[in-house]
């Protein structure tokens, strides 16, 4: 293999893992955004718990009315 075909090669193999790199920084874009929106959830829910473990009643209705 001469250097120019290795070189060819090195940078075929360079364009390859600069998309695996994007798709990679991408989904770990959206994984945080969900873990956001997850994390969210679950402060409200714990807060729905300690109200009702108090003995309140949430003032929402369920979203199934």
């Amino acid at each position: 293999m001469t250097t120019e075909e290795r070189v060819t090669q090195l940078e075929i193999k360079e364009t390859y893992l600069e998309e695996t790199v994007m798709t990679l920084d991408e989904l770990l874009i959206k994984q945080g955004r969900n873990l956001e929106t997850l994390l969210k959830r679950v402060e409200i829910i714990e807060g729905q718990i300690k109200q009702m473990q108090k003995g309140e009643v949430p003032s929402e209705r369920p979203p199934h009315y």
